[in-house]
């Protein structure tokens, strides 16, 4: 087979603009076909046209069925946009409206030969794709074709509603997250071929399928008025009884059941998903495997729909597999086996164990799986509060089986193999770790953690399932125990897990494990990522801060492995946050004042918990110390942020701050589902690339969209009025003064001489020698400032709120304006400053800010 992994995923995260998303599309199909076979040009301008050669030969794509084979010639007419909501009818009709008018230039030149057969839509959310068969018919349309053909679509809208009310224009939109790159491609192939394509459903993909049934085929307004089994069975009878399960004939987006009356659908969607997905019919024994799926679907989406997560089976058998290979394919046989936070049995159902205990803190869920691994143990227990006194397990807990009890009693070996939830008590902890309900996470073991001094791993409800066992073994001083569990690899990283990494690693050494995207589990979104570790009792070097754990996906019907993370921590280095903020707290913590609080850049609130200090120069808002804290726990303002989680900018802590703002913005425009857990660390300062790095900060960091400083006159905060300034203004105080005189903008010129004095940032940049790249950037932000300023009176006074006559406002501010006279210019400057931060970006690895 062979194999060709793009993370196209992960690509098209770091897309700032629609030139990004086009560079990934082409090289993604550039991997997919190889170099050699194929020719993307850009004639008439379009963003691309692939052409494939008669000897180019198709991947082999098992999940279909279709094996290597010679094609018809391929030409593909590519358009790529950025963030469009292809989900609407009219959305994909503007788009398509603009192909054909590139497509009209081929025809108009008389270049029959290469028309484009097929059309590519790829976005940063979706893509689709539809042959040109659909669309010809509207190239016979009485219209100016010489029109650009990205105006197309406002010019004529009549023409983009005909299209979007044309049945024959049905192109299936696939998600970017959901589905594969490949299987796409696969799509394309054939319809080139003139053969209907079809996807073949099976028991591995067939939770994929039902989650985009349910998500962009039913409508959603009326998705909760259905149960789960009905929402099940629908789906099912679609499949499996397509003549009892059609579109009604005459009444639009009604599907016609032989269970329930006008079940709403989206119509097109539903004929799309259905060519796609369906075809070939299925036969008696598939049937019936879809029916006893059936069960597990239901209850899967029961769940779902409270907040908690499942085990893919393609997963399931990924952990069974890597299992055999670290403990002996006999593990399951050997060994006592307790999942106890089994749930419907996901992990298990599809294996047999000769020694196998279930447990699972809902009675439900043990009537729902009853059927499945026949012989077990299974019981509700609640393994975070039940049995929980102090003594050892066997003394009081009746609720546990006999065989179980024995099994601890005798130190037999006992294998721990679960998918915990993931959960916290806090409203903004754990985000990306999975679901964070207040209250959740106060149970018994939670109790018993703090007074242990866990820390924060004490609010984690998978922690406490860890917790509880090295509990387990203490006190009943068992030898014979192994760990198999998935969580989030945060436990293995984060410093606010420093407590438990030292009473666990204490315990456990790792034998393996692997990472993957957590958007292959059904209904998460986020992409961040689960690691699946298996661990053993025995003597650990506590030393060890890194762990290797093979990265994993899933491409072309398949698992693959990817390479290998290191998952690190900073237990035994100083932390990028404990670099950045030094002995600020020894030195300035007694001195700290209230202040009017930010919660953004021009608004304040009357309460929080940020402090400030006398001669300071600003607020570093610094949450958190990985990659993806560094969006939404970041940002720079001239006063304290009102969350509280940062502290006041002294001078002598200016060049830190910036550099490590500046770090954490690079590390998050690289995030992706496998890095996103990982620290930032103090940096090499040594290097000699980090004192030119610094000085390109100062440029860097000021038009950054989370240096949010501003400049405020007069606001109102707990009874009193506050004048604040902006040290981070990076023009010199008189050529505000001179602009303001020369245009009478008198309020200006007012506040140039009640709030003289050069900025902080401005004097620092006068003794720094800055490189090409960073002046280009100040002279272009300098040249907006004064082309804008004749304009900025007037939106002064429409728009108070920003305060625009503070001559020493914030870049947040300036922009406000620029924005209004000039959206072209400050898209071209936005466009540069992006370019220079790419430049940049790299060295967050070469000078030690993060480790690969």
């Amino acid at each position: 087979m062979v194999k060709k992994i793009f993370p196209l995923k992960e690509r098209l995260q770091t897309a700032k603009v629609e030139k990004d998303v086009e560079s990934i599309y082409r090289e993604c199909f550039s991997d997919f076909y190889g170099p050699n076979n194929v020719d993307i040009t850009s004639p008439y301008g379009c963003d691309g046209f692939l052409t494939k050669n008669n000897s180019s030969l198709l991947f082999d794509l098992p999940e279909v069925g279709y094996r290597q084979s010679s094609i018809e010639r391929l030409k593909l007419l590519l358009e790529f946009k950025y963030d469009k909501d292809y989900k609407e009818p009219l959305e994909i009709s503007r788009t398509l409206l603009q192909c054909i008018f590139y497509i009209k230039k081929f025809e108009i030149d008389g270049n029959d030969i290469d028309i484009p057969n097929i059309i590519f839509i790829g976005d940063i959310n979706e893509m689709f794709t539809i042959h040109f068969n659909a669309i010809q018919k509207y190239l016979d349309e009485e219209i100016d074709w010489s029109i650009a053909p990205s105006k197309a679509a406002k010019t004529y809208p009549s023409i983009v509603a005909k299209i979007a009310a044309d049945p024959n224009v049905t192109p299936h939109v696939v998600s970017v997250s959901n589905s594969s790159f490949h299987e796409l491609m696969d799509h394309i192939e054939k319809i080139n071929k003139d053969t209907q394509p079809h996807v073949r459903i099976n028991e591995h993909n067939i939770g994929r399928i039902f989650d985009d049934f349910i998500q962009n085929i039913l409508i959603k307004k009326d998705l909760y008025e259905y149960s789960a089994e009905a929402l099940v069975g629908i789906f099912i009878g679609c499949i499996t009884k397509p003549n009892d399960y059609y579109l009604h004939p005459k009444k639009k987006n009604i599907l016609v059941t032989p269970t329930h009356d006008s079940v709403k659908v989206h119509s097109s969607r539903f004929e799309s998903f259905f060519n796609f997905f369906q075809g070939e019919n299925y036969s008696a024994q598939e049937k019936r495997k879809f029916t006893e799926i059936q069960d597990r679907l239901i209850e899967d989406l029961a769940r779902r729909k409270s907040g908690e997560f499942f085990t893919p089976t393609i997963w399931a058998d990924e952990a069974i597999q890597f299992m055999d290979s670290m403990l002996g394919e006999d593990w399951k046989t050997v060994y006592n086996v307790w999942d106890c936070s089994c749930g419907t049995k996901n992990l298990t159902r599809d294996y047999h164990f000769n020694n196998l205990f279930c447990s699972t803190l809902y009675q439900s869920d043990i009537d729902v799986s009853n059927d499945y691994n026949s012989g077990s143990h299974s019981f509700q227990y609640d393994f975070l509060n039940d049995g929980i006194d102090g003594l050892g397990i066997e003394h009081k807990d009746k609720k546990l089986p006999g065989r179980l009890l024995d099994v601890i009693q005798n130190n037999e070996g006992l294998i721990f193999y679960m998918n915990p939830p993931y959960g916290t008590a806090t409203a903004d902890g754990a985000k990306g770790d999975g679901a964070d309900k207040k209250g959740m996470s106060i149970t018994e073991m939670n109790l018993f953690m703090n007074e242990q001094k866990y820390g924060y791993a004490a609010q984690q409800l998978y922690s406490q399932f860890l917790a509880r066992i090295v509990d387990l073994v203490e006190k009943e001083n068992l030898s014979n125990v192994k760990v198999a569990f998935f969580a989030p690899p945060t436990f293995l990283s984060s410093g606010a897990f420093s407590s438990f990494r030292e009473k666990f690693l204490s315990k456990f050494k790792m034998l393996g494990g692997f990472l993957f995207s957590a958007n292959h589990f059904a209904d998460v979104a986020k992409n961040w990522g689960i690691s699946f570790t298996v661990w053993e009792l025995g003597s650990n070097d506590l030393s060890i801060d890194k762990f290797d754990l093979i990265l994993k996906d899933f491409e072309q019907g398949e698992i693959v492995n990817c390479g290998i993370k290191a998952v690190y921590n900073t237990d035994h280095s100083v932390s990028g946050s404990d670099w950045t903020k030094g002995d600020f707290q020894k030195k300035y913590g007694s001195l700290a004042i209230d202040y009017p609080q930010f919660s953004s850049s021009i608004n304040i609130k009357q309460s929080g918990r940020g402090k400030f200090v006398e001669g300071s120069i600003g607020f570093y808002n610094n949450g958190g110390n990985n990659i993806y804290q560094s969006e939404g726990q970041v940002g720079i303002y001239s006063g304290p942020f009102s969350n509280g989680n940062g502290y006041a900018i002294m001078p002598e802590y200016f060049d830190k701050v910036i550099a490590n703002f500046m770090a954490r913005r690079f590390g998050f425009s690289m995030e992706n589902w496998a890095n996103q857990k990982d620290e930032f660390l103090a940096p090499n300062v040594n290097h000699a690339l980090y004192s030119e790095l610094l000085n390109d900060c100062k440029i860097l960091t000021v038009f950054n969209p989370k240096a949010k400083v501003s400049a405020l006159r007069d606001i109102k905060y707990k009874g009193k009025k506050y004048n604040i300034v902006n040290q981070f203004f990076f023009m010199h105080h008189a050529d505000l003064k001179t602009l303001a005189d020369k245009i009478g903008f008198s309020e200006l010129y007012d506040d140039t001489l009640g709030f003289a004095g050069e900025r902080y940032l401005r004097k620092e940049l006068d003794k720094t020698s800055l490189s090409n790249e960073a002046q280009k950037i100040l002279d272009l932000a300098t040249q907006l400032v004064k082309d804008s300023m004749e304009y900025r009176m007037q939106i002064s006074y429409d728009y108070p709120e920003y305060n625009l006559e503070a001559w020493d406002a914030g870049w947040f501010q300036l922009k406000f304006v620029i924005g209004k006279c000039f959206p072209e210019k400050l898209s071209e400057f936005e466009k540069c400053y992006l370019e220079f931060f790419n430049s940049k970006r790299d060295l967050v690895y070469e000078l030690g800010f993060l480790n690969k």
